[in-house]
């Protein structure tokens, strides 16, 4: 079974002196690296080959490969890449007495459609796990939706950080339930021993803001490193989880001016995990942050949220919520929430089922 190439990686091992410090010569040996999951291998195959118990093949869904039997470099090069297609074609293999049972291409589509109906993943037992980074907000219950849509199994992490109200975590835990995530971690630590934002500080919340005036520097309802603490932290989460992916709803349409939420800093931060990490180092894993709302608008996500059935009425935008968990209705993150349901031509189901209750403040 053809493999391309682009969709393999092979490196030289640089060899070690003392104290595992790197010095200048590179060894024979090669590591090869295959991601099973993103590759165009049929889904059948990629099935049978993260089920195969192989050893190369680790929890993550990458077949790790080295070669350093040869002398010559290309020789083990050569060797890497023969083996990987031999365990390819070990899990592609059907024996000839079990051809006429195998599926056909029309059976496994409408398999794939039947468990899709169901509500269950394709490949169902081999979902790789993603780390969602779930604030209880309009934008990250979509995240989530979208992470599940693409076959991950999510695994969320929220944060009490010191922020204005603990309404956000409340929304969290119900979006998380109704989306059928399992595994919701919420991180304690106290950002208001910084200060230096509207949301953990004593400053006010700028209220009646027009959409335009907020792309116009930096508002004070900035948390200072905020999205590369939290990051951080959903890193850390995916390390231990053989995770290779990140889901987060950031945004550089309407993103009230945040400098955390472009797409440079993404791509920066995800460069730096590849050398931060023991995955990284060593060849298992290849960080992917997704930001797949980066180039959407309000109403866009809205749209996309409800195509793949996000509740709404679950989620929770506002800075500075009233009395009985109401809405302020005049912050930047309530202007922008209004202003994406009315382009999306529907009701902000938040407006309309949201029960009165006393909001709670953090201790």
């Amino acid at each position: 079974m053809n493999i391309p190439e682009h969709e393999i990686e092979i490196s030289a091992v640089r060899a070690q002196g003392a104290g595992g410090q790197n010095v200048n010569k590179v060894s024979n040996a090669v590591h090869l690296r295959f991601d099973v999951a993103r590759s165009s291998l049929p889904g059948w195959v990629k099935e049978r080959l993260l089920r195969l118990g192989d050893q190369r093949v680790t929890r993550a869904g990458v077949v790790v490969i080295k070669a350093q039997n040869h002398r010559s470099l290309d020789m083990n090069r050569d060797d890497a890449l023969k083996r990987l297609h031999a365990l390819v074609a070990a899990a592609a293999h059907v024996p000839k007495s079990r051809k006429a049972t195998r599926p056909t291409r029309s059976s496994r589509r409408k398999r794939v459609e039947s468990k899709v109906r169901r509500g269950k993943d394709a490949f169902q037992g081999v979902r790789m796990k993603a780390v969602i980074l779930l604030s209880g907000g309009l934008d990250s219950a979509t995240v989530a939706a979208i992470a599940r849509e693409q076959g991950f199994e999510p695994c969320a992490i929220s944060f009490q950080y010191g922020q204005r109200h603990l309404i956000e975590l409340e929304s969290a835990a119900r979006v998380a339930a109704s989306l059928g995530i399992t595994r919701h971690v919420t991180l304690e630590f106290d950002l208001r021993k910084f200060g230096g934002s509207a949301l953990t500080g004593d400053f006010a919340v700028p209220k009646g803001r027009a959409p335009e005036a907020m792309a116009q520097g930096i508002p004070i309802t900035y948390v200072p490193a905020r999205n590369t603490i939290f990051l951080s932290f959903a890193l850390a989460f995916a390390e231990t989880l053989g995770a290779n992916d990140i889901f987060v709803g950031v945004n550089a349409l309407d993103y009230s001016g945040y400098p955390d939420c472009r797409p440079d800093y993404i791509a920066a931060y995800e460069k730096m995990a590849q050398l931060a990490t023991k995955a990284g180092v060593e060849g298992k894993g290849k960080l992917k942050i997704h930001a797949p709302l980066m180039r959407l608008d309000k109403a866009g996500i809205i749209r996309r949220g409800l195509a793949l059935g996000v509740d709404y009425a679950l989620t929770w935008s506002c800075y500075d919520p009233q009395p009985w968990s109401k809405p302020c209705g005049r912050c930047d993150a309530c202007v922008l929430r209004a202003k994406g349901f009315a382009e999306a031509g529907v009701p902000d189901p938040l407006l309309i089922s949201r029960r009165a209750v006393p909001p709670r403040t953090p201790a």
